[in-house]
Parts: structure tokens; C-alpha cells; sequence
């Protein structure tokens, strides 16, 4: 819970900073609504296709598991 809440401050902080006073004094400028809109787009589509794999690797490696068992019996047997 604790590193949720640290990831969101600073993401908060990351995205107001360009708005600031200390963002215009270290040169920062504000991006466009544009821009949040398309990393809001690209963040989505990243996290869809991580949970798609994450699907996919953990019933792959339920599928494979009996296969593996298999063969480490075999190799013990020798």
C-alpha cells in the first residue's frame, strides 16, 4: 500500500511541477493536453498487454508443469 501511495506522489508531483514556479525557474514548459491524452492512451495499452502476458506465462507454466514433473521422475529413476 505504502509503495502505491509513494508512485502517486510522485506521479503527481511530476505532471504539476511543469505548472510551477520551479518549473518555469529550471526551464520546464508545459506540455500539451495532447500529450497527457497520449501517454493516458499508451499507459493503457502497456498495462493491457502486461496482464495479457502475465496471463499467458502463469497457464503456460500450469500446462507445463506436469511435463517437467515428468521429467524430473525419469531423470531420478536412472
Amino acid at each position: 500500500m505504502e509503495l502505491i501511495v509513494i508512485f502517486l506522489l510522485a506521479v503527481a508531483f511530476t505532471a504539476i511541477v511543469p505548472f510551477t514556479l520551479l518549473g518555469s525557474h529550471l526551464g520546464f514548459v508545459s506540455p500539451l493536453t495532447q500529450f497527457y491524452s497520449l501517454l493516458a492512451a499508451v499507459d493503457r495499452i502497456h498495462l493491457v498487454i502486461v496482464e495479457v502476458t502475465k496471463r499467458n506465462f502463469y497457464q503456460m507454466g500450469l500446462l507445463m508443469r506436469p511435463l517437467l514433473n515428468h521429467k524430473r521422475d525419469s531423470i531420478t529413476e536412472t
